[in-house]
């Protein structure tokens, strides 16, 4: 999927820039979701949330999987 969108997204006029690449305004980038953003709305604090370390974001909180899940 993500290889389509890149390629339909080339077609159009806007290649994958990487970095140690000088390439034109137009193009596209890869960017980690959650700290875009946060970047985007000047947020200094990221928001833990991965479930599967959810013991070591609250370990004060002594709740059982289910409900740190929840």
């Amino acid at each position: 999927m993500a290889d389509n969108i890149r390629a339909t997204l080339q077609y159009l006029g806007y290649p994958l820039h990487v970095a140690g690449e000088v390439r034109g305004a137009n193009g596209v980038i890869e960017v980690y979701p959650h700290v875009a953003l946060l970047a985007l709305l000047h947020v200094h604090f990221r928001f833990p949330y991965k479930v599967s370390r959810s013991l070591q974001y609250w370990k004060s909180e002594h709740l059982t999987a289910g409900a740190r899940i929840e």
